[in-house]
C-alpha cells in the first residue's frame, strides 16, 4: 500500500518551501516501521500529474490554519480521483469542527498511532463512520454530516520509541545543508498567541541520548554545516540541555556542525549560555514579542518583561551567540504610547536580526478566543486571511489603532529592523573585511542549491 502525504503550503512563499515537513517524515517512518508493506511519498502540492506519477492508495494531508484552504482544495482533488483522504496537523487538531466534507477522517493531536490504525482499517476494507467510531484520537463525519471527535488517544510515552523521521523523503541527496531536528513535543508555557498549547497539553522530551544519536546520524549521513532545533522550547529542561551539551562535546560533534536552538528570555543565565556555547550553538531564536509591559503580560504572562528580554540578548551577545528575535504588535489593549516603547526597545536592544509581526489570532489560543468574542473569527471563516502577509484583509484586534495606523507602526518597526540587520553586516565587513566575500559566496551557493533542489522537487 502506498501513501501520498501532502504538506499543504503556499508554494509561492519561499519561507514555507524551506520549512521541511518533519511531522510528515515522522508519520512515514513510524508507518513503515509498524507496517513494513506501507510506502510513502511526500509532496508540497497535489496535482493530477503528481497523482498519476505516484499512484497512491490514499492521500494524507497536513496544514497550518492559514494554509487550510490549500488542504481543502487538495482533498477535493484526491476525492475526485476516488482516493480516501486523511487529514492531520495543527489546524485540524485545534479546530476539528472545520473538517471539510472532502476529508474522510482526521488524526487529532499526536497522529502516528491513529494513522496506523486508520491504515489498517483501509487495508481491511472497513472505511467509514461505523469503523471510525472505534478509533481514538480522530475526527470524522457521521452519515448526517455531523463532525464527531472520538475520545483522546494516550500520548506516546516515551517519545524515544519513535524512529527518526524519514528525511530521505524530504532531503534527497542534500549535503552540507541546514538540517532540522525536533527534540520535543509541546511547551511548558502557554503564550496567548501560540497554538502549541492547544495541540499538546505539556512538554514531552526525547532523551538526551536519543537526541545526540540523531545528531550523530545527521552528521554522518548528510554532513550538514548547520542543524536547527525546531522545538517550541529546546531549553525546556536545564538538566537535559546540560546532558546534550556534554555528550555533543564528548563525541566531537560540536567540531563537525553548528547549531541553532529556541529559547525563552526568562530562562537565560550564565550557565545556560555556557551550555549552548560549548556545543557550538551560534544562533538562538527567542520570542521577545514586545518592549512594553502591557503587551508582554497579554502575550507571555508575568514571567516576561522588557528588562528580562534585554538582559537575555546581552548575555547571549557577550558569549558570541547571535540572537534572532521576534516582536508582535497590535495586542487588543496596546496603545500608541505602548508601541512607541516597543520601538525604542527595538532601537536599544543589541539585536541584529528581528522579525516584526501583527498579532494574528490562531485557533486553539487565547488570542483566538478573544477574537471570537470580538466577532472577528469563526470556524467557517476564510482562513487564508490569517496569513501574515494579508495586508488589506489582515485581522486587526487593536482597540486603539485603526488598520492603517497599526500597519504604519508595523512598517516603521520593520524598517528599523532592516536597518539594524544591514548595519550589523556593514560593521562586520569593516571589522573583518576578509570574511565577507567568502561568506556571501557561501550563502549564495547555499541559496542556489536550495532553489535548485526545490525546483527539482516541484517539477517531479
Amino acid at each position: 500500500m502506498k501513501a501520498l502525504l501532502v504538506n499543504a503550503i503556499n508554494i509561492h512563499n519561499p519561507t514555507e518551501i524551506a520549512l521541511k515537513p518533519l511531522g510528515l517524515a515522522y508519520l512515514a517512518s513510524y508507518g513503515a516501521q509498524q507496517r513494513p508493506g506501507l510506502t510513502h511519498a511526500i509532496t508540497h502540492a497535489l496535482t493530477p500529474e503528481v497523482l498519476r506519477r505516484e499512484k497512491p492508495d490514499f492521500v494524507g494531508i497536513s496544514s497550518t490554519t492559514q494554509n487550510y484552504p490549500f488542504a481543502v482544495a487538495y482533498a477535493r482533488l484526491a476525492k475526485q480521483a476516488g482516493l480516501p483522504v486523511m487529514m492531520g496537523g495543527t489546524h485540524i487538531s485545534v479546530l476539528p469542527e472545520s473538517l471539510s466534507p472532502h476529508m474522510d477522517v482526521a488524526a487529532i493531536e499526536e497522529g502516528e498511532e491513529s494513522y496506523v490504525e486508520l491504515v489498517d482499517l483501509l487495508a481491511d476494507g472497513k472505511w467509514g463512520p461505523e469503523a471510525f467510531r472505534k478509533v481514538r484520537g480522530i475526527a470524522y463525519r457521521e452519515e448526517d454530516g455531523t463532525v464527531v471527535t472520538t475520545p483522546r488517544r494516550p500520548v506516546i510515552d516515551p517519545l524515544d520509541k519513535l524512529p527518526y523521521p524519514d528525511r530521505e523523503l524530504i532531503y534527497p541527496d542534500l549535503e552540507h545543508a541546514n538540517l532540522h531536528i525536533m527534540s520535543s513535543r509541546g511547551c511548558p508555557y502557554t503564550c496567548s498567541f501560540c497554538s502549541s498549547a492547544g495541540v499538546w497539553d505539556s512538554a514531552r522530551l526525547f532523551s538526551a541520548s536519543y537526541v545526540v544519536e540523531e545528531i550523530r546520524y545527521l552528521v554522518e549521513r548528510w554532513k550538514p554545516t548547520h542543524i536547527s532545533f525546531w522545538d517550541d522550547l529546546f531549553v525546556a529542561s536545564r538538566e537535559r540541555l546540560k546532558e546534550i551539551s556534554e555528550h555533543v562535546v564528548a563525541a566531537g560533534l560540536h567540531t563537525r556542525t553548528k547549531f541553532s536552538v529556541t529559547c525563552r528570555a526568562n530562562l537565560v543565565d550564565a550557565d545556560l549560555v555556557q551550555y549552548l556555547k560549548r556545543m557550538n550553538v551560534t544562533d538562538v531564536s527567542m520570542g521577545l514579542e514586545s518592549g512594553n509591559e502591557r503587551a508582554l503580560r497579554y502575550l507571555k504572562g508575568e514571567a516576561a518583561s522588557p528588562e528580562t528580554n534585554f538582559r537575555a540578548v546581552r548575555l547571549l551577545n557577550e558569549a558570541g551567540i547571535n540572537t534572532i528575535g521576534s516582536l508582535i504588535v497590535g495586542s487588543p489593549d496596546e496603545t500608541a504610547e505602548d508601541l512607541e516603547k516597543t520601538y525604542q526597545f527595538l532601537k536599544a536592544v543589541p539585536l541584529r536580526r528581528v522579525g516584526v509581526f501583527i498579532l494574528t489570532p490562531l485557533p486553539g489560543t487565547k488570542v483566538w478566543r478573544d477574537a471570537e468574542e470580538m466577532g472577528l473569527v469563526s470556524a467557517d471563516m476564510d482562513f487564508s486571511v490569517l496569513a501574515m502577509d494579508r495586508g488589506p484583509n489582515q485581522i486587526i484586534m487593536s482597540k486603539h489603532l485603526t488598520r492603517k495606523q497599526l500597519q504604519r507602526v508595523h512598517k516603521r518597526m520593520a524598517r528599523l529592523a532592516k536597518r539594524k540587520y544591514y548595519g550589523g553586516l556593514l560593521s562586520k565587513a569593516k571589522a573583518h573585511p576578509g570574511q565577507i566575500l567568502p561568506s556571501l559566496l557561501r550563502k549564495g551557493n547555499q541559496l542556489r542549491d536550495r532553489l535548485l533542489t526545490e525546483m527539482s522537487a516541484m517539477n517531479n
